[in-house]
């Protein structure tokens, strides 16, 4: 039975640092994670051995924040829900230019408000993943040890 803490570990792995070529995959059948590396700090070898266990099976794609819904979208939430309407158009400005989540996270450390928003953050990953769950249909022990399977439809 996977556990959530290992699939939650495996989709800050795919969020981590900027986008290459790494990877992690879930097999419901065989309740296992499989994490394909970066060929930027990997070996080749560490790689095909990766890539050789997810030839048979089938394996789901954990998904990254962008599949769930949690790029842009999550910080204009926050922001409608914690800042003014002037501090929010000021937001929006600030992800029409590159350097966006930096300048978002200093403006937000200004205010007082960056735990509040990691905090918020991490609460709607998780609510996302366990969403993505469901909808797949993939059972999996939460932190407390309860099994938690997803509906029959």
């Amino acid at each position: 039975m996977l556990k959530f803490n290992e699939i939650y570990e495996a989709y800050e792995y795919v969020n981590f640092g900027g986008v290459d070529d790494k990877s992690a995959h879930l097999n419901r059948e065989l309740g296992k994670i499989v994490i394909v590396p970066s060929g930027l700090v990997s070996d080749h070898e560490e790689i095909e051995a990766a890539e050789r266990e997810l030839e048979t099976g089938e394996w789901l794609d954990i998904p990254d924040k962008h599949d769930l819904g949690l790029g842009k979208k999550l910080v204009f939430r926050f922001a409608s829900e914690n800042l003014s309407p002037a501090d929010f158009s000021r937001v929006e400005r600030f992800f029409s230019h590159s350097g966006a989540y930096g300048n978002w996270k200093d403006f937000l450390a200004e205010r007082g408000l960056l735990q509040k928003w990691y905090d918020f953050s991490f609460q709607s990953e998780v609510a996302a993943l366990k969403e993505w769950l469901a909808q797949e249909e993939i059972p999996y022990e939460d932190e407390t040890g309860k099994i938690i399977e997803p509906p029959r439809q």
